[in-house]
């Protein structure tokens, strides 16, 4: 122990702060005492009045003149009178054409070629050649860059390849899937609901914030992208004026409801069609018109209690980690109990894609939407059709009669409010939960099998 003790470093105690308080008032001290002196205080020093405007011109900075993008600025005014005037001839086969002539100048800007169906049909050689390297750092922070979701999915998958069976497959498979339902699936009509209606005007602030949120994606049968639209009208005064326009008709320019879809591969055989994904890529402002109403549209759900508080997909919550909490508990009484506990998870087949149209509209009619804003949604689902990319070129336009749209900022706060009836009447006015929600992932919870 003593040779421990020599070997090791000795213990300092710190001072107490009493003490360290004490030897600094007598360090002071003796500056504090006696006669200050009679040497008078050094005067101020006066500013240099040369030195000081030569610091006020360092400090001004002068704003640099950015040249502006002016090609749509020639659409303003024929824009605002279709806004302002009522009785326009042929109005919004004119907007239409305006519309076109707007496409046709962003595409010439910006270089942008639509190729030919007969041109889309590219070998397997050559698919093969242009293959994804996830070993490429460069090429993955590029894609990255641009697009993380296609980045991600292309290391997740880098061997992606398009659906192997033949187009006209295809084309009969999905045309059969999107066929309007053979019976009447009207819902029964609940009382009205005295509710203001959803919107009447788009603000350009609305629609920057929309727009600023949309990540680069694959365009639409017109080629522009959202960097196209941040480019040209970076703060939406010609877009608000487009949305304005088509919330005045309530209707929406038929080359929106055009557009292009791609097949995913999902878990299964590739060979079989029922394992591949439709993914529609619409023209980026049908888009960005979309996420604006559904953004709208999920306000005023919330606004009114308008959906199942069961119903945790498609909205701006983190509802998983609460449904996995109430199943827990659920779980958890049972065993306390020592009772019985049933769970039983639904999987509904293609329950996106077979929702018949009638029951969105009746069931946003039941909510309290009013007529205009429904008026809207059915112009947009009326004669809309889709081709899809296949290894033999694209197939021909598939009518959408049945099933909300794939890759539609709309089509999940709509899937919602068509299957909001179902929640409510299981789970009625229930203290514990029947049935949990995350869009069609559906989970009936019960003490018995009844």
């Amino acid at each position: 122990k003593e040779e421990i003790k020599k070997r090791a470093l000795p213990l300092i105690i710190p001072p107490a702060t009493k003490l360290l308080k004490k030897k600094r008032f007598h360090k002071i001290r003796s500056n504090s005492d006696g006669y200050p002196g009679d040497i008078p205080l050094a005067m101020p020093l006066q500013e240099d009045s040369t030195s000081s405007s030569q610091e006020n011109q360092r400090i001004v900075h002068h704003k640099i003149d950015v040249e502006r993008i002016a090609i749509l600025d020639s659409f303003a005014e024929p824009l605002d009178a279709l806004i302002e005037v009522d009785d326009i001839d042929d109005a919004f086969p004119k907007f239409e054409k305006l519309l076109a002539d707007l496409s046709s100048v962003i595409q010439e800007h910006f270089h942008l070629t639509k190729t030919n169906s007969s041109q889309s049909k590219k070998p397997a050689a050559s698919v093969a050649s242009k293959a994804f390297d996830p070993q490429n750092a460069q090429a993955v922070q590029k894609l990255y860059k641009w697009n993380r979701r296609r980045c991600i999915r292309n290391i997740v998958n880098p061997n992606f390849s398009r659906c192997p069976a033949p187009k006209e497959n295809i084309f009969s498979h999905f045309k059969n899937s999107w066929a309007p339902p053979k019976s009447n699936y009207n819902l029964p009509l609940s009382p009205n609901l005295d509710l203001p209606p959803v919107i009447d005007f788009m603000s350009p602030e609305t629609i920057a914030s929309s727009l600023q949120g949309c990540e680069n994606s694959a365009p639409g049968p017109d080629l522009i992208t959202y960097h196209h639209w941040k480019t040209c009208d970076p703060r939406c005064f010609i877009l608000s004026k487009i949305f304005n326009i088509c919330l005045k008709f309530k209707s929406i320019p038929s080359e929106w409801k055009i557009s292009n879809c791609i097949l995913l591969p999902k878990k299964g055989d590739p060979a079989l069609l029922e394992n591949w994904r439709p993914i529609t890529l619409s023209n980026t402002i049908y888009k960005l018109f979309s996420k604006c109403l559904a953004r709208r549209l999920q306000d005023w759900c919330e606004m009114h209690e308008v959906l199942s508080p069961c119903q945790k997909g498609f909205t701006p919550f983190d509802g998983v980690i609460e449904h996995n909490f109430v199943i827990g508990q659920h779980l958890e009484a049972a065993r306390r109990n020592h009772s019985q506990s049933f769970l039983v998870w639904l999987d509904i087949s293609n329950a996106f894609g077979s929702v018949p149209h009638d029951v969105i509209f009746s069931a946003m009619a039941n909510a309290g939407i009013d007529s205009e804003f429904i008026e809207l949604i059915k112009n947009m689902y009326i004669e809309s059709s889709t081709k899809i990319f296949s290894n033999e070129g694209t197939t021909d336009p598939i009518p959408i009669s049945c099933g909300v749209k794939q890759g539609c900022p709309l089509s999940g706060i709509l899937f919602n409010l068509s299957i909001n009836h179902i929640l409510q009447e299981l789970q009625k006015n229930e203290c514990s939960h029947s049935i949990l929600a995350f869009a069609d992932d559906l989970v009936l919870l019960g003490k018995d099998k009844e």
